[in-house]
């Protein structure tokens, strides 16, 4: 048996640090007698530590620490919270990817802004020609969401027949394909000064040309004018070929026996073109022999090919 030093607590002789202040500093408590002593022998019985028998060890306190119960609740709340950010940002990146590639999200109202100044900006050419845009015999739903934002361009399903008045129509027939190509420049700012080289250019960027290099063949072109005047129009048409034929046999498209577009010009500054199954109806337009005089068009569509 021992006691510390510095607050008298007993404590076994096994025992080295003090349970009641954390002292390590002890004396030996003699057995027989119970007195204090700094040696191994009591001054007063001769009793020496080495002798004691029976040594009474004084349990010393266990301090146990308690483990925090778990918070279920919290945790699921925390979950959800978790995992519903995380839905809403990877949904909206699906939806707008082009805010996180540029380093920043926009708020809605600053985007809005931003796509009405990009608009201001744009001329009638570079609208119709905006890069990556769906084409001929492309995908009618995302001609849909390509086009959403510009109120000049009218895409829908050409049966509504509201799209004389738009800059660009694009339609369809199936709600699968494009099959339907207008664009409208009678009503463009300094229309007076469009000839027919400003607009052949648009109405190539239309032309699907993988297909109708692998498809369609080589028709004719000609010009045609209204001898009493205020029009004239330029045909461009191709048949399907045999490859095109087997093609649709396949039954994953359909492609149209004739591939054609007409580009219009009607009193001076009224331009008009159409890329579709009834832009050529199977030779001239003329009612009455005479009323048109028609002539070849020579035009290369190579040089206006991407």
């Amino acid at each position: 048996m021992k006691v510390c030093e510095y607050c008298g607590t007993r404590v076994a002789d096994n025992v080295m640090q003090c349970a009641g202040c954390g002292s390590k500093e002890f004396k030996n408590i003699c057995l027989k007698c119970g007195s204090v002593i700094s040696g191994n022998k009591c001054p007063k019985c001769e009793a020496g530590i080495k002798d004691r028998r029976n040594e009474q060890v004084i349990q010393q306190p266990v301090i146990r620490r308690m483990k925090p119960k778990k918070n279920y609740k919290l945790i699921a709340v925390l979950a959800l919270l978790y995992f519903g950010i995380v839905g809403f940002i990877v949904t909206d990146y699906m939806a707008n990817p082009e805010n996180y590639l540029s380093g920043k999200q926009e708020n809605p109202e600053s985007q809005e802004q931003t796509e009405s100044q990009k608009k201001q900006k744009l001329t009638y050419a570079e609208l119709i020609t905006l890069k990556d845009h769906p084409i001929y015999y492309g995908d009618y739903k995302l001609a849909k969401k390509f086009w959403k934002k510009y109120d000049e361009v009218v895409v829908d399903v050409t049966t509504t027949g509201h799209n004389e008045e738009a800059l660009l129509f694009v339609g369809t027939i199936d709600s699968k394909v494009i099959d339907n190509i207008r664009i409208n420049l009678s009503d463009v700012e300094g229309n007076q000064n469009i000839e027919l080289e400003d607009v052949l250019p648009l109405v190539c960027d239309y032309i699907p040309y993988e297909i109708i290099d692998k498809y369609y063949d080589f028709k004719e072109a000609f010009h045609e004018i209204y001898k009493a005047g205020n029009y004239e129009a330029y045909h461009y048409v191709m048949d399907l070929n045999d490859a095109g034929k087997e093609a649709n046999k396949s039954g994953e498209i359909k492609y149209d026996d004739k591939f054609s577009f007409q580009i219009i010009h009607r009193n001076d500054n009224e331009w008009t073109a159409e890329m579709n199954y009834l832009s050529y109806e199977g030779k001239y337009r003329s009612f009455k022999e005479g009323e048109f005089d028609i002539k070849k068009w020579k035009v290369n569509l190579k040089k206006y090919r991407n």
